[in-house]
């Protein structure tokens, strides 16, 4: 695949190149002077170099080659001289300024790279959601590379007149050669007007605006200067104008220029690393607001288990006391052993669930010791799928909603009662089911009251959040029914 993509792009250059060189070289045939086609073969193969889709040799020697081929096709059909063959010497040239423009794609690329996202490694890249477009390492480069010509062809008609005013002889020759210099000089720049946003986040204020806007037009005058002085050295004609009055008529042109070119880049940095920090901090802040969740929640937990054992542990150890105290030794024996079971498996912190099967055997140990307690007055029955046994439940869930069925429905009722636990999967729904046949429930047992369906209702919002769900409703036929609904897991 990725073969395939450069081979296409290899082809477009090529495609490029020639469509570049056949045109400049058809300009050439009615030219008077040689500097232009010449500047107009190396700014064709400087944008070739630096768009980087074939090598600088052969970007060069393409564009050449063309500008060339014009000429002999213009000398066959009996339009052009034969001595404009002489123009494949261009091709020199064509491949020096294809070398520069890939140099200057590289300071794109590296610039490109300086940007808040650009220094993110393509791992990290993709784990981000939601990037903007520009985040991307292709499009923050194109984005960049237009940016950076944009503002140097929209400038080509404000230098042009510049130029003319200053009574340059060869007005649009410099106007390109300055251009050109412009967009190489932003280029090396970038990275710095970049680190001008490095680690800020803030809104702008007046003063940081004022300060900035002074360093621009401090970086026009010196822009100026540079390419008045630079035009002197290339042996270029000066014009009518002083020197001092050229100075002044270029840095009127660059100033709103350079102003321009400063503004863009800025944005750029400034949205993409203001955009960088709204993500951090809103990493920092879904950290902070999960361990802290998770902090409030392990200790509600430990609240709740606290609460809930020496109220269950009360009432197991006073039936053994009761039992004991009647002289039934074979009784108190079992629920004493009972008791243990009940004892190590209501203080095992190993796990916060468990499976529903171990929590129906501690329920099952539980009733008794509570059938020796009322042993003419309580029945029970256990009734669960294998399926729904295997599901994993929170630890001691039941307990609290089965001694309530025994204190407040079954012990208020004067002749016998029974509990029935009963547990089936539905899709991914785990249904369990406590209901005795006892007194019923009153108006306010329906919501939160008591400290059972209290712990109940908490630890299942905890556990499961809206997926959790208590249902305290009256049986048909008389009694309470305890309806859970919770997220079938293994």
């Amino acid at each position: 695949m990725q073969n395939d993509t450069r081979t296409t792009r290899q082809i477009w250059g090529v495609v490029v190149g020639v469509a570049a060189g056949a045109i400049i070289g058809w300009l050439d045939i009615s030219a008077t002077e040689v500097q232009g086609p010449l500047l107009l073969v190396m700014l064709a193969s400087f944008a070739l170099g630096m768009s980087g889709l074939i090598a600088p040799w052969l970007g060069g020697l393409v564009v050449g080659v063309a500008m060339a081929g014009a000429h002999v096709v213009a000398w066959a059909i009996g339009a052009g001289a034969a001595s404009g063959i002489g123009s494949i010497v261009a091709i020199v040239p064509a491949i020096a300024a294809a070398y520069g423009g890939r140099l200057m794609g590289i300071f794109v690329e590296r610039a490109a790279d300086s940007l808040p996202y650009g220094r993110l490694s393509p791992e990290r890249l993709a784990d981000e959601q939601n990037l903007p477009w520009y985040a991307e390492r292709g499009a923050s480069r194109a984005l960049l590379a237009t940016i950076l010509c944009g503002s140097a062809i929209i400038g080509l008609p404000v230098v042009y007149h510049a130029v003319i005013v200053a009574g340059q002889p060869i007005a649009w020759f410099v106007t390109v050669i300055w251009q050109i210099l412009t967009l190489v000089g932003w280029i090396v720049l970038t990275p710095v007007v970049v680190a001008h946003r490095e680690g800020k986040a803030e809104a702008l204020s007046a003063d940081s605006v004022a300060t900035t806007a002074a360093q621009v037009v401090g970086l026009a005058m010196v822009h100026a200067i540079a390419l008045v002085v630079l035009t002197r050295v290339l042996l270029i004609p000066p014009g009518d104008q002083e020197i001092f009055a050229r100075i002044m008529h270029v840095f009127a042109a660059y100033v709103p220029l350079d102003m321009l070119t400063f503004v863009l880049l800025w944005t750029l940095a400034y949205v993409s690393n203001a955009d960088r920090h709204l993500r951090e901090a809103g990493r920092e802040s879904a950290a902070k607001a999960a361990s802290l969740s998770a902090e409030l929640n392990a200790g509600k937990l430990s609240a709740l288990r606290a609460q809930l054992r020496p109220h269950f542990l009360f009432n197991a150890i006073n039936t053994a006391v009761v039992l004991s105290s009647k002289g039934d030794s074979v009784a108190a024996s079992s629920v004493l052993r009972s008791l243990a079971d009940l004892l190590r498996y209501v203080l095992d912190d190993a796990a916060e669930t468990v499976k529903l099967e171990d929590e129906l055997g501690f329920i099952q140990e539980y009733l008794n010791v509570e059938r020796a307690r009322f042993p003419d007055r309580l029945t029970f029955a256990i009734d669960a799928d294998a399926t729904a046994r295997n599901a994993r439940i929170p630890h001691l869930l039941l307990q609290p909603l089965v001694e309530n069925a025994v204190r407040h429905g079954i012990a208020g009722k004067i002749s016998a009662g029974k509990v029935q636990i009963s547990a089936r999967v539905d899709g991914d729904t785990l249904r369990m089911i406590v209901e005795d046949d006892g007194v019923g429930i009153g108006p306010k047992t329906k919501t939160d009251s008591g400290l059972g369906i209290a712990n109940t209702r908490s630890r299942l919002s905890l556990m499961h959040g809206k997926n959790g769900k208590l249902e305290i409703l009256e049986r048909p036929g008389g009694g309470t029914m305890c309806r859970l609904l919770v997220p079938y897991v293994t």
